[in-house]
């Protein structure tokens, strides 16, 4: 059984070399200062960052480079850390939707080549995820049918909104089709950069460690809300196939939030108005979501004994500040739990994610 890391972001270092000479003004560029710190400078993006995310550190303030960014430092962490397979999630910060959708069609494509070229590089090592422009989800369905077809990559990474959208908005159903069309999950990863619940309410506290509020419960905040949008909005019925990942808001959300969804569910509510009444109980959805968990949550023993193991995956976060505090003994910390039988332990750390993404067991 391969051990697969869900939630890895990268930025490679030819992540923005394919943009269209036509953006190469606008195009976000890797800058190193002269004390090896390198970060993104990306105004089109920068200008619309709100002012509670600024303080931040994100790929627009400059921080060490990551030895992470490189694939092979980056294969030789997962030897060290057990992990036979890692999701490359885009480093949020140049991606979110707020600038202009060719500009976003570009460099979305010039970041899915670099992945694309990885994957040719080193088969077998890593998941893909395509980045996409869906402030035009027409765009986006476009990229999304030339990363999987044409560069191989695995499925595409969507943030919990889209500008002033929620993830139900009519506007972004092509998107979903096209999803499910190619078979592909689609993994909702929160953002810092772009609308968040809370906003400044969540970084009034931010730890000098990295884990501040928008991250231990703006996170779980902004994936509830999302799934909630999915499952109410109508798109969880609509698109009966597609299969959705929840990044970095932890497993303990899960019985609040089905308890509470159950609750608007079983009650009187105007749904002319409020959206669409799911067709199934909220909990019923739950052979078709996943979500990354971390291998110290005091009740993820709870969770698999109330709703099966089988919606579990590990995620660490690497190369960031780590938000499960167990990297790089994320497997060992699994395996060594009491709570968990043999066979939940094996379906949490791989079984889960290669089922997610349509590979073999």
């Amino acid at each position: 059984m391969a051990y697969v890391d869900c939630d890895s972001h990268i930025l490679p270092d030819d992540a923005f070399d394919d943009v269209a000479a036509e953006f190469e003004r606008q195009k976000p560029r890797i800058v190193t200062d002269t004390e090896g710190n390198s970060f993104v400078v990306y105004e089109a993006r920068q200008k619309n960052i709100p002012d509670y995310a600024r303080h931040i550190p994100n790929p627009f303030m400059p921080r060490p480079r990551s030895a992470g960014d490189d694939p092979e430092d980056r294969i030789a962490d997962m030897a060290k850390a057990r992990i036979d397979m890692q999701v490359l999630v885009p480093s949020n910060g140049s991606f979110y939707y707020d600038v202009e959708p060719k500009l976003a069609a570009s460099v979305c494509r010039s970041y899915n080549n670099a992945i694309g070229r990885i994957l040719k590089k080193h088969p077998g090592k890593f998941i893909g995820l395509a980045t996409l422009p869906l402030q035009d989800a027409q765009l986006a369905a476009a990229e999304l049918d030339r990363a999987v077809r044409e560069l191989g990559l695995h499925a595409p990474v969507c943030y919990t909104s889209v500008n002033d959208k929620d993830l139900d908005d009519p506007a972004l159903w092509p998107f979903y089709a096209k999803a499910e069309e190619l078979g592909v999950p689609i993994i909702v990863h929160p953002v810092n950069t772009g609308p968040m619940a809370g906003g400044w309410r969540l970084t009034r506290h931010y730890a000098t460690r990295g884990y501040g509020f928008w991250s231990a419960l703006g996170n779980a905040i902004e994936n509830s809300l999302a799934l909630a949008n999915l499952m109410f909005g109508g798109v969880l019925d609509t698109f009966p196939k597609l299969r959705f990942c929840f990044m970095e808001g932890g497993g303990t959300q899960v019985p609040h939030l089905m308890e509470s969804l159950a609750a608007v569910y079983e009650g009187e509510g105007d749904y002319d108005k409020l959206g669409s009444k799911p067709k199934r109980a909220p909990v019923e959805y739950l052979d078709r979501l996943y979500f990354s968990v971390r291998t110290t949550e005091s009740l993820l023993g709870v969770l698999v004994d109330r709703f099966g193991y089988r919606s579990w995956v590990i995620g660490t976060d690497y190369p960031h500040a780590d938000t499960m505090g167990s990297w790089p003994d994320t497997v060992p910390v699994i395996q060594a739990r009491e709570d968990l039988s043999r066979e939940a332990k094996e379906a949490i750390l791989g079984g889960n994610a290669l089922r997610l993404f349509g590979m073999s067991l």
